[in-house]
């Protein structure tokens, strides 16, 4: 997966994607599917145009491991309908979709950012994009009286963050790309300012949303990346720490500027894993009525009915946990298929901290839904395949390192 040729493409392709992710969340708010159908078909549709292109050329550019259960993970949605396992068809259908648009994402991606310039203008457009939304957040927050975007009454959220209609889904959103902005803000020597600012407004985003789990990610988040910086002077380069003291100072700034009663009020709540607990307990039911098979991807909220230990009173449209969601709709097999990118992302991000967001949100899934707002997933594949691009391109110097002369 060599970034050496056509820079000039990869870094369009790079601009797309951005594109594509910033389409996403502004149309965050919306509770129909016709806002992630046109992105889908973006991404497919860039994706066939690669593919035809490359194999015109006779060349196959992706060369990551990685794509295959990214890959098999939409052909788990197909194999449900047709062999009639699924409880509605068309929610399959609809899941395996955007699915199939994740694994083209991550084709895409891989293969632009194999270019350095190109990975880290991604990055760097993700920061810029995080600390826009998180200033709009804010004065939204405290201004439009729960409308989104000053305009638009929700139905489905009194209190919505940007276009996030939920606060923890906001949160989720912020954690994937917050560590992009510390990263860079300890590490930029003349442009620490302009990622320090973003990281800032972005971390006290979360804390005025009221985000409990959103709270304590993006402080450990903080911690691991702006701590070292402090100690490991030598590792991490003399200049960095006063740029993490400065970075550190201007998020206690933000987040005061916010405040902090209101979140740690939510602190104090007696039972703050309420119906959390018994969604699980109901999602467990299903699992073990079918943990090889599952009811069909995107199916959760019409089974669950049957199996609901505690009436709610009230719709319920997700388990408050991804990953449990994801076994009852496609099994365990599924779920396994869903862990391999994050924990290989996570792995990744142990030698690149930038992405440690894809642990975080990942860890935020356990409490609540943020991979069913349609821009957090593809921002997590994407950052997915930026961590295994730049994994790449640190082998591929390394043999060149060791076999300076071809052979």
């Amino acid at each position: 997966m060599s970034g050496r040729g056509s820079p000039v493409a990869r870094t369009g392709v790079a601009l797309a994607l951005w594109l594509i992710l910033v389409y996403g969340i502004a149309l965050a708010w919306v509770p129909t599917h016709w806002a992630e159908f046109f992105g889908d078909a973006a991404l497919l549709g860039m994706a066939a145009i690669a593919a035809v292109v490359w194999l015109i050329r006779g060349i196959w550019p992706v060369g990551s491991w990685l794509l295959l259960p990214i890959a098999l993970a939409p052909v788990r949605g197909l194999a449900q309908i047709v062999f009639g396992t699924t409880a509605d068809p068309y929610r399959t259908q609809t899941a395996a979709l955007s699915l199939t648009a994740l694994a083209g994402a991550f084709v895409l991606g891989t293969y632009a950012f194999a270019n350095r310039r190109a990975n880290r203008l991604f990055r760097v457009l993700a920061v810029i994009s995080g600390g826009v939304l998180a200033a709009l957040s804010i004065a939204q927050l405290f201004t439009s009286d729960g409308l989104v975007y000053w305009s638009i009454r929700s139905l489905y959220s009194t209190q919505p963050m940007g276009p996030f209609l939920n606060r923890d889904n906001y949160s989720a959103f912020i954690e994937l790309v917050l560590p992009l902005a510390l990263w860079e803000a300890t590490r930029s020597t003349r442009s620490a300012w302009f990622f320090g600012v973003p990281a800032a407004i972005m971390y006290a985003s979360v804390i005025a949303g009221e985000s409990r789990a959103g709270s304590i990610l993006v402080t450990l988040e903080a911690l691991v990346v702006l701590v070292p910086a402090l100690v490991l002077r030598r590792r991490a380069g003399w200049g960095a720490m006063p740029r993490a003291i400065a970075t550190a100072v201007l998020i206690v700034v933000f987040s005061t500027f916010v405040g902090w009663e209101d979140l740690l009020a939510r602190f104090n709540d007696k039972d703050p894993y309420a119906t959390r607990r018994e969604y699980v307990e109901s999602s467990l039911l299903m699992i073990r009525d079918r943990p090889l098979a599952g009811s069909g991807l995107g199916t959760w909220s019409i089974v669950y009915p049957r199996y609901a230990v505690i009436d709610m009173q009230a719709a319920s449209y997700h388990a408050h946990n991804d990953w449990l969601e994801w076994a009852c709709d496609g099994g365990l097999p599924f779920l396994f298929l869903m862990l391999i990118p994050v924990a290989r992302g996570s792995w990744l991000a142990l030698r690149y901290p930038w992405g440690l967001g894809v642990l975080a949100a990942s860890l935020h899934a356990l409490v609540d839904f943020p991979f069913r707002v349609w821009c957090t997933p593809l921002c997590l594949i994407l950052l997915v395949a930026a961590l295994e691009a730049r994994n790449s391109m640190a082998r591929d110097e390394m043999q060149d390192t060791i076999h300076p002369f071809p052979c």
